[in-house]
C-alpha cells in the first residue's frame, strides 16, 4: 500500500522582476561542492541567491560552505537530518527567495553560461515549463574504465538530440534535477517534488508537469559536467534504485509497464552475466588492458543490465 503523499505547502510571492535561486542538496559533499561553487562563482549571470541544504552530512561541508559564502551577495546554508533529495530539495524552495528555481547537484561543475541560459529561457518564455539542462561526462585517460564507460553512455544518449532546445514529449521524456530549472509559480503548482520517492523524483515532476499541459524543454547546450567517480558496485547499485522508482512511479500513476518476453537464448545469456564476479573484476579495472574498448563496453552493457533488471536480486556485495 502506498503511502499518501503530503504535499508541502509553498508560501506565494508577490510578483516582481524574476529573481533567481540556485537550490543544492548535498550530502558529504566536501570533495564535490568546492568545484560547484567555484563554478557558480564565474557565471557569466551574476545576480542569483544560492541556497544549500545540508541533508545530514558527517563530513567537513558545513565548513567548507562558511568559508565560501562571501564569494555571494545572497548565501543560505540550512541544516537538516538525512532525509533524501525530494525532501531535501522542497526545503531548499521553501527557504528560497526567488521566482525562477535552478537546482543543481553537489557533484555538478556548470559552464559559465549555464545560469543565464536557464534565465534567459524563462524570461523569454512565458509558458508553464521545465528546463532541463545537459548532463554530461567526460572522458579521460586518466579516469578509470567505468568513469569513461559513464561518459560514452552520455554521449550515445544526447546523441539524437540537436543543438540547441528541444521539446519533449512523454515518449522521450528525461529531466534531471541535477541541472533543470522552472518558474516557482510551477513547481508550486506541481506541489513540488513526491516526497515519498527516493529516485526518479525528477522525472516525475516532469511527467506529472506533462499531464497539467506544462512543457518540457531540453537544452543541450547549456552543459553541466557531471563530476563523479563511480566505482563499478557503486553505479550498479544507483541502476537498482532507480529501477526500483520506476516500478514505484508506474503503481503511483497507474502506469503499468509491460515487459515482453525475452527469447530462451536472451535469458540464458542474461543468467550468465548475473554474478557478482564481473563486478568485481569491473573493479579491479584490468579489462580495459585486455579488451578493445567497443568490446568491453558492450560486455558493461551485457552484465549491468543482468544485474540491474533481469537480475536484480542477485547480492552482489
Amino acid at each position: 500500500m502506498l503511502q499518501k503523499r503530503i504535499c508541502p505547502s509553498f508560501p506565494q510571492k508577490p510578483i516582481a522582476p524574476m529573481e533567481i535561486s540556485v537550490v543544492i542538496p548535498t550530502y558529504n559533499g566536501e570533495n564535490k561542492i568546492p568545484k560547484l561553487l567555484e563554478a557558480l562563482a564565474h557565471q557569466s549571470h551574476k545576480n542569483f541567491e544560492v541556497v544549500v541544504v545540508i541533508d545530514g552530512s558527517t563530513d567537513n561541508t558545513e565548513r567548507i560552505l562558511e568559508n565560501a559564502k562571501n564569494r555571494f551577495a545572497k548565501f543560505k546554508v540550512i541544516k537538516q537530518h538525512n532525509s533524501g533529495r525530494a525532501k531535501v530539495r522542497n526545503r531548499g524552495v521553501l527557504e528560497a527567495s526567488g521566482d525562477l528555481l535552478i537546482f543543481l547537484d553537489d557533484d555538478m561543475v556548470p559552464n559559465v553560461d549555464c545560469v543565464g541560459r536557464h534565465f534567459n529561457f524563462h524570461k523569454q518564455n512565458p509558458i508553464q515549463s521545465i528546463l532541463a539542462g545537459n548532463q554530461t561526462e567526460e572522458r579521460d585517460h586518466n579516469y578509470t574504465d567505468i568513469q569513461n564507460y559513464k561518459a560514452f553512455l552520455s554521449k550515445k544518449w544526447l546523441s539524437p538530440y540537436a543543438n540547441g532546445i528541444t521539446e519533449l514529449t512523454l515518449k522521450n521524456l528525461f529531466v534531471s534535477a541535477a541541472n533543470c530549472s522552472i518558474k516557482r509559480a510551477d513547481f508550486e503548482a506541481l506541489s513540488g517534488f513526491d516526497e515519498r520517492l527516493t529516485d526518479a523524483e525528477d522525472y516525475d515532476l516532469a511527467f506529472r508537469g506533462l499531464k497539467m499541459g506544462m512543457h518540457i524543454f531540453f537544452d543541450k547546450d547549456n552543459i553541466a559536467i557531471h563530476n563523479d567517480n563511480p566505482s563499478a558496485i557503486s553505479y550498479l547499485k544507483r541502476l537498482r534504485a532507480y529501477h526500483c522508482a520506476h516500478i514505484q512511479l508506474s503503481e503511483i500513476h497507474d502506469t503499468p509497464t509491460l515487459r515482453r518476453t525475452k527469447p530462451l537464448y536472451k535469458r540464458l545469456l542474461y543468467q550468465l552475466f548475473a554474478t557478482k564476479l564481473w563486478i568485481k573484476l569491473f573493479d579491479c579495472d584490468i579489462l580495459k588492458y585486455a579488451l578493445p574498448t567497443i568490446i568491453r563496453f558492450k560486455l558493461y552493457d551485457l552484465v549491468f543490465q543482468s544485474l540491474s533488471i533481469e537480475h536484480s536480486n542477485c547480492q552482489v556485495d
